[in-house]
């Protein structure tokens, strides 16, 4: 399954952690398949797991391996967006949905969905086949 991601702008890793209320004593390195590991954990249902990491220029990221979507969320989102941008990526069938929001606001005009030509699976008849991605 695709994750959803979300992009904030400007602030330090530590403080993108925070914002999403991450566990310090659990915070360490990890790859994507140890992170989807963990959320198959049993406390995963109450926390779930979420991987960060920096790119481009002044601009931080983080998904979300498991659980109930948490960047949907209007509190998480106003958490994350607080004195910056965040700029939230969602698949949704063969679309992936692109939302911008600005210190706790949705700015919708700078919403919009762009076609996603990579699916998960491919079926041939009775066949289901699933595809690999290079991750790197």
């Amino acid at each position: 399954m695709q994750p959803d991601v979300v992009f904030v702008a400007g602030i330090d890793p530590g403080e993108l952690l925070d914002r999403l209320g991450s566990v310090p004593a659990t915070a360490r390195p990890r790859s994507r398949e140890q992170a989807q590991l963990s959320a198959g954990a049993p406390w995963a249902a109450h926390r779930p797991m979420v991987r960060a990491g920096s790119c481009g220029d002044g601009w931080l990221y983080a998904t979300q391996e498991g659980g109930d979507a948490q960047f949907g969320r209007l509190e998480v989102l106003g958490r994350l967006s607080s004195g910056t941008r965040v700029v939230r990526l969602t698949k949704q069938g063969p679309e992936v949905r692109v939302s911008v929001v600005e210190d706790g606001t949705e700015r919708t005009e700078a919403g919009h969905r762009v076609e996603s030509p990579r699916e998960d699976y491919v079926t041939t008849g009775a066949t289901s086949w699933r595809r690999t991605w290079p991750t790197g």
